[in-house]
């Protein structure tokens, strides 16, 4: 016995043309976070981080250019490059650990709901993916 489908007047369907490489690197992903917590707990879960990291890099090379450039900005505007102090604009000293571009940010949180961004997780990616460190020291 089959059920009606119910009917969406204003539902439209959109395709999108996606490369082999793109589908691969999500089927790897989304088979490696299978079954994992909602939060990064352990190696596997970091090895899912780094996946996304390279999916990132790989699918959005303007994103990733930018994100270059204003890690080099910030480190020219530091005050301490070791501690990654620098001063806003209103004379205050802010410290900056890491960068974390929002479109990574956010494909972290996709699988990792409830991942806090806290100084444990922080110095887990400082340490896994350097290249978003700020400061030299974490």
């Amino acid at each position: 016995m089959h059920s009606k489908l119910p009917q969406f007047d204003d539902l439209e369907l959109q395709y999108v043309k996606v490369s082999a490489r793109k589908l691969a690197s999500v089927d790897k992903i989304v088979e490696l976070a299978k079954g994992r917590p909602t939060f990064v707990d352990g190696d596997k879960d970091w090895e899912v981080i780094w996946e996304l990291f390279v999916l990132w890099y790989s699918e959005y090379p303007e994103q990733f250019h930018d994100f270059q450039e204003s890690i080099s900005q910030i480190r020219r505007e530091m005050v301490n490059e070791k501690n990654g102090i620098f001063k806003s604009e209103t004379g205050e000293l802010w410290q900056r650990q890491l960068e974390i571009p929002v479109t990574f940010y956010n494909m972290i949180k996709a699988i990792y709901k409830d991942q806090k961004f806290d100084r444990k997780f922080v110095i887990g990616l400082a340490k896994r993916i350097p290249i978003l460190k700020v400061a030299d020291k974490i």
